[in-house]
């Protein structure tokens, strides 16, 4: 579809440049697009509905600021690796993997969201997701969250322990439709205190449990807390009882076998990025 004409193709904007193209299943001559200058790819890749494969490793986004709806709609896609994004300059996430609906893996771990305003529906409708690593984001400029992962409903668990929401207005649905989630790992730093909207944030989240058990009638920000659906995310309770003790060993050797699973917050206790023998030995002196 690209060939050696847009080679000499220098410009800022791509945005759409391949939106609603339906019936397309793979992009050929990516090589050819020059990627350097550009600081729009809002709507890229939106709607490309049969799309099954795409390489967007090679892409120099150092200068994109705006990055909504750009695989948005692309709900053939199984994988896609994001990995080699330089997000340092973006402001605009909003929507960006929304109805991604046949992604089973998604690796942002490396995405710098230090400049990010605009979150809402970021992952929303990823149903086929049944982990998403959010640790990494800084969230601290972030003031719309609306949506973001509606609809993610294979999630079981969510690690928000990194999220400051202190500049966030909008948490409106912000859950909503994740009725297999069971635990939400925050911190202190997730704050309601300047959020002017969040009705239906925790609706459909039926199997969500914190201090207190899910409550249809209380879906809103007040219950964005530890006295509500929050867990803390404590360093060493493998098992998740709320204690660090003897009981923790187990678990973290079934982690360990990969029998079981455990949040990087609560499980890398000597804080080098992974869970390996070296934290089930800081474990044991822990106890």
């Amino acid at each position: 579809m690209i060939d050696s004409s847009f080679d000499a193709y220098r410009g800022n904007d791509l945005s759409r440049m391949f939106a609603e193209l339906g019936s397309i299943t793979s992009i050929e001559g990516m090589q050819y697009l020059h990627t350097e200058g550009v600081t729009d790819m809002s709507y890229m890749f939106s709607g490309c509905s049969k799309l099954t494969s795409l390489d967007v490793t090679k892409f120099n986004t150092s200068s994109v600021t705006d990055m909504s709806r750009m695989f948005s709609y692309c709900s053939k896609l199984t994988s896609l690796d994001v990995t080699k994004f330089n997000t340092s300059s973006v402001t605009n996430m909003a929507s960006m993997f929304g109805s991604c609906s046949n992604l089973t893996s998604l690796d942002v771990t490396k995405f710098n969201t230090s400049s990010v305003t605009n979150m809402a529906f970021m992952f929303s409708s990823c149903t086929n997701l049944t982990s998403l690593d959010v640790t990494k984001f800084n969230t601290s400029s972030v003031r719309d969250m609306q949506g973001m992962f509606y609809g993610c409903y294979n999630l079981a668990s969510l690690d928000v322990t990194r999220f400051n929401t202190s500049s966030v207005t909008d948490m409106f649905a912000m859950f909503y439709g994740c009725f297999n989630l069971k635990t939400i790992y925050a911190s202190d730093d997730f704050v309601t205190t300047n959020v002017t909207s969040s009705n239906t944030m925790f609706l459909a989240c039926d199997n969500l449990v914190g201090k207190v058990s899910y409550d249809i009638e209380r879906i809103d920000a007040s219950m964005a807390n530890f006295d509500g659906y929050f867990t803390r995310n404590i360093p060493g309770d493998i098992n998740g009882d709320g204690k660090v003790d003897i009981a923790d060993v187990p678990h973290m050797v079934n982690v360990l076998l990969q029998n079981a699973t455990t949040t990087l917050g609560r499980g890398d206790l000597n804080n080098d990025g992974v869970i390996n023998i070296g934290d089930l030995m800081e474990l044991v002196k822990r106890i």
